[in-house]
């Protein structure tokens, strides 16, 4: 009796989990795989001070033939302004994690959790946070950079704490080209 009502429960936790880790019917342990393509629109910057611009982006996910890694390119501006970022996805350490080889030394660490692939990462000082909201036929696309601001605290047993002021945020939504 005790048998079956562990079976029992074991199902019901495999059940949740199983829901859980599914989006939309897309199972989470298929990304980057369910996601492939190339995705474009229209990215926006702006600061806190200062007009807003914009330009084409585009995104594109490919697995590379004969390797466990996928081409993860990002092309931003057209034309003379034209630069491409092409960049490899890797697996991590563990599920839902992954690497961005920027393929110039540099690797980013990042995870993918829900549906949306997060990274986090310094440069010269500057702390910088990457999104992708992957949403089928769209991915969701934002960056924000901040400068440091200064510490506070650290009087009266209080932790000294670390600010940073937002420079710079970037926002597309990039729309899945049809094959």
């Amino acid at each position: 009796m005790k048998t079956l009502a562990l079976l029992a429960i074991a199902v019901g936790v495999v059940a949740a989990l199983s829901a859980l880790l599914a989006k939309d019917g897309v199972a989470l342990a298929a990304f980057p795989a369910s996601f492939a393509g190339e995705y474009r629109g229209t990215c926006r910057a702006e600061g806190p001070a200062g007009a807003p611009s914009e330009f084409p982006m585009e995104l594109a996910l490919a697995p590379v033939p004969g390797r466990e890694a996928w081409s993860f390119s990002i092309v931003y501006g057209e034309g003379e302004r034209r630069q491409v970022r092409a960049y490899e996805l890797l697996p991590g350490e563990s599920p839902g994690r992954f690497r961005i080889d920027e393929r110039n030394g540099i690797v980013l660490d990042a995870a993918f959790v829900g549906d949306t692939l997060f990274s986090c990462f310094t440069v010269e000082g500057n702390l910088i946070q990457a999104r992708y909201r992957f949403l089928g036929d769209a991915v969701d696309f934002e960056i924000t950079s901040y400068r440091p601001a200064g510490p506070t605290g650290g009087k009266d047993r209080a932790p000294e704490v670390g600010t940073f002021g937002l420079a710079a945020l970037q926002r597309a939504r990039l729309g899945k080209v049809p094959k």
